[in-house]
């Protein structure tokens, strides 16, 4: 009984120690405020002052996915083939038109 007592204290303390859901409404709310600065046409580099880094990079033919939570990868629209079924989360570039990657479009989180 005696190891028990100190085992639930630390517990206790830990418990006392995550972010509250308070916290994690604030960092959605921040997070949804960054996405709503993107413009189409912004570079990889601005994004990046926006956004962040992003979890996972993903490059199919003509664009390159950035993905900022887990989630499914890029995949085609199956009714429409040159159009992207994107993940939340996640934005595309293109360089179609003159080769350098600009913010085509995006999902928020």
């Amino acid at each position: 009984m005696r190891r028990l007592l100190p085992l639930a204290l630390l517990l206790l303390v830990l418990a006392g120690c995550g972010p509250s859901a308070n916290d994690q409404v604030t960092r959605l709310a921040q997070d949804r405020t960054g996405w709503r600065k993107l413009t189409k046409g912004m570079t990889p580099e601005k994004v990046r002052t926006v956004l962040g880094e992003p979890l996972r990079v993903e490059d199919q033919a003509e664009v390159t996915c950035w993905h900022y939570q887990e989630g499914q990868p890029l995949e085609r629209n199956a009714t429409d083939p040159n159009k992207w079924v994107i993940p939340r989360g996640s934005l595309l570039f293109s360089t179609k038109a003159a080769g350098a990657p600009k913010l085509s479009e995006w999902r928020e989180p």
